[in-house]
């Protein structure tokens, strides 16, 4: 015997639990990239000697191989107008 099913809600076909949760979730993302938004904003990142890198083994990564990646993530959410 397993754990039941959430119950569907008819008259929007949702499943009202899972929404709650998921408009939780979203509000909390939300929360946090607007605070992470101003402190990029306010301060702006700058890094140099940048090989994009979007994948690393984390059993034989190097020092280099992580900075490679944040700088890569840095450069991404400058592109699109996330930081500065």
């Amino acid at each position: 015997m397993g754990t039941p099913l959430p119950s569907i809600d008819a008259s929007t076909g949702t499943i009202p639990v899972l929404v709650r949760k998921l408009n939780e979730l979203i509000r909390v993302i939300e929360q946090r990239f607007t605070a992470t938004e101003r402190v990029g904003n306010d301060q702006g990142y700058a890094v140099s000697n940048v090989t994009t890198t979007r994948t690393f083994d984390a059993n034989t990564a190097t020092v280099s191989d992580l900075a490679d990646v944040i700088g890569t993530l840095i450069a991404d959410l400058q592109k699109s107008g996330a930081i500065k």
